[in-house]
């Protein structure tokens, strides 16, 4: 499963006909253009030709990450700096589309490396009996672990409509606001979701879950609306998924290198090996639809 790599485009090859590159998007899941050299400016504008709509652009350093305290996560070429995941499914409206930018990367080009799962093609290695029983998983995402007993108790409860005290208050560095959030409500609702759901435009059966991938298990910010016993199958299955070297393409970056990622589909991971200083992407979020007033009506 691999991206589809382009050696020598330039940028007004895409703002001059994004209907093909659009197409080929849609087709492949991963669009990996080797040094296209972007400005931030020309990046929104291939993501404004392409017609999706940006609820977010910020300058990734992984900071946090690296400084943080993770236990088991080493910041070494060989290991995952960032676990393998889904794109913000604890958001009512996930983002669909990611722009990666590499604005900066002077540590060794096999450092700091992108991973990438098709999650359309891992389903057609599936048999017809696991698709159906994930198709009937339901899961809620919950923004942090502080979360997790309010919003089990609520689903043990049989609520259909959780509501969860938001206690994050004002967006930390790093982080990007929810473009679904209301703003004015001091709760946030994560959506019910379904652990396969169809692409929003190609129909096409997806995966889409958070993994738990703490050392001890069962601890994650996933909830199921079954068992917890289910809730392990489904990720183990899922995790296998993700760890099977023939579903992996890994990206070997270098400075300027410009990726367009499906984020309905692919699940990604990063490893590490390097400092703040040294890789730094301009990334933007963004919508297949606008999402409410700030950002126009839903179409």
């Amino acid at each position: 499963m691999g991206g589809h790599v382009l050696e020598e485009c330039k940028y007004e090859d895409i703002i001059d006909d994004p209907k093909y590159f659009k197409d080929l998007l849609l087709e492949h899941k991963l669009l990996c253009f080797r040094e296209l050299n972007l400005t931030k400016n020309q990046h929104l504008k291939i993501i404004k030709a392409l017609g999706y709509y940006k609820f977010g652009q910020h300058i990734e350093d992984h900071r946090l990450t690296i400084e943080g305290s993770f236990g088991e996560r080493k910041n070494t070429p060989l290991e995952l700096l960032v676990p393998w995941h889904q794109e913000s499914l604890h958001q009512k409206h996930p983002p669909c589309v990611a722009g990666w930018n590499m604005e900066l990367f002077t540590c060794p080009k096999d450092h700091g490396r992108t991973g990438f799962v098709d999650m359309v093609e891992a389903v057609k290695g599936l048999s017809a009996e696991v698709v159906a029983n994930l198709e009937n998983t339901e899961y809620i995402v919950v923004r942090s672990f502080d979360d997790i007993e309010e919003a089990t108790e609520q689903i043990k409860s049989g609520s259909r409509e959780i509501s969860i005290l938001d206690k994050s208050g004002p967006a930390k560095r790093g982080q990007l606001a929810d473009p679904s959030d209301d703003r004015r409500s001091d709760y946030y609702f994560p959506s019910i979701r379904q652990a396969i759901e169809k692409h929003p435009l190609t129909d096409e059966l997806v995966i889409r879950y958070e993994v738990d991938w703490s050392p001890s298990g069962g601890a994650g910010t996933c909830i199921t609306f079954t068992s917890a016993e289910r809730r392990i199958e489904v990720d183990e299955l899922v995790k296998g998924l993700y760890l099977n070297p023939d579903n992996q393409f890994w990206w070997e970056w270098t400075q300027g290198d410009f990726l367009l990622a499906d984020l309905v589909v692919m699940g990604h991971a990063v490893t590490g090996g390097f400092l703040p200083t040294e890789r730094l992407l301009d990334v933007t979020f963004n919508t297949i639809k606008r999402i409410n007033n700030l950002y126009g009506p839903l179409l």
